[in-house]
């Protein structure tokens, strides 16, 4: 979950300076805003998810190329992301730094974020909420009671 709300104001952004009138497709058939939305961040997700400074140059040129009929929402990716925080939201910068797979800011996050899929609505009653609870913590239990195993198991084996 990388930079979450720095997706969210491209999404914003884009909804806002990506207004289509009148904008046909190959095909003549006339282009919905929900999909210029799509488009730009499966874009914008390319750009984030470069592996190499190569790829990354790439898929900033292909983001242009998209764009270059919104020159407002262009202009404010470039000098307010792909400028100043680059090396903190794409892949190829921010994988040289040892972060053992949590790219959250917040410690809670990753923690929050797991519970959301244990729990089936955010209109459940409690007595539903306690037993999705309980059944995330019993899975985290038993995860560490095997990795515990494991590395016994491993070990062993490793030093014989």
């Amino acid at each position: 979950m990388r930079e979450y709300h720095i997706e969210r104001n491209v999404r914003a952004k884009c909804k806002t300076d990506c207004k289509v009138k009148d904008l046909k497709g190959k095909d003549e058939k006339e282009i919905k805003p929900s999909e210029v939305v799509k488009t730009a961040m499966r874009v914008w997700e390319d750009i984030v998810d470069s592996d190499t400074k190569q790829a990354y140059t790439d898929n900033c040129n292909w983001f242009k190329v998209v764009h270059e009929k919104f020159p407002k929402f262009l202009e404010y990716v470039e000098s307010t992301i792909l400028g100043p925080v680059k090396e903190k939201v794409v892949k190829f910068w921010f994988n040289k730094v040892m972060h053992m797979k949590n790219t959250a800011t917040n410690r809670a996050k990753p923690v929050h974020n797991r519970l959301k899929k244990y729990l089936t609505s955010s209109m459940s009653d409690l007595s539903i909420n306690w037993k999705s609870i309980q059944s995330m913590l019993e899975s985290q239990h038993t995860q560490i009671h095997a990795s515990f195993y494991m590395s016994i198991i491993m070990l062993g084996h490793r030093f014989k």
